[in-house]
């Protein structure tokens, strides 16, 4: 699959077959998400894979009121993506920026390679944000420097999704100062 197609066709899928995910498959997408730029490569995200049906259950426990609880449940695989703390946006152990760590901004980089690379195998993604993420951490025995950012069901899609509204170039894209319309 070419890139663009699978940017533009990716979706939100929140209901999976039970068909297993191979872990060859497994192993390209977290492998596409270590490939992701980091600040001074210092690649601060981690990544759990969780196919025990008992801690994905202890999981969706955690996501009451979140849509994507039963995803979690009928996904064949669960990653947490986890980042490492005080490493991504240093320099000299002080942060280099007015905006401090930068493991939220690095994680969601490695993020998009794992939606896409799934995509492309034709595996289907949603990412969850919802959830009790230092109980989380307690689950899956996560060290104390690290922090849970979020997590991601993967499984064959059982649902198509239709695109969701998207606002125009026009909206979004400014030429040289906010609000100068960028022409094509």
């Amino acid at each position: 699959m070419k890139t663009f197609e699978a940017i533009y066709s990716r979706r939100s899928i929140r209901i999976f077959k039970p068909q297993a995910i191979p872990r060859g498959d497994i192993a390209r997408i977290i492998d596409a998400a270590r490939w992701a730029p980091s600040w001074k490569n210092s690649q601060c995200a981690r990544f759990v894979v969780i196919d025990d049906a008992n801690l994905k259950l202890k999981i969706s426990d955690l996501m009451k009121g979140n849509r994507s609880c039963n995803a979690v449940l009928g996904a064949p695989v669960l990653i947490a993506v986890c980042a490492e703390l005080g490493y991504s946006g240093y320099n000299a152990g002080a942060p280099a920026t007015e905006k401090g760590d930068w493991h939220m901004f690095d994680s969601a980089l490695a993020v998009q390679n794992i939606l896409l690379a799934a995509k492309s195998l034709e595996i289907g993604s949603v990412v969850i944000g919802l959830f009790n993420a230092p109980a989380v951490a307690t689950i899956i025995k996560l060290p104390e420097q690290f922090t849970v950012i979020n997590l991601i069901a993967l499984g064959y899609p059982d649902e198509h999704p239709s695109p969701p509204a998207r606002k125009t170039l026009e909206q979004i894209c400014f030429h040289n100062n906010f609000g100068t319309k960028f022409i094509p």
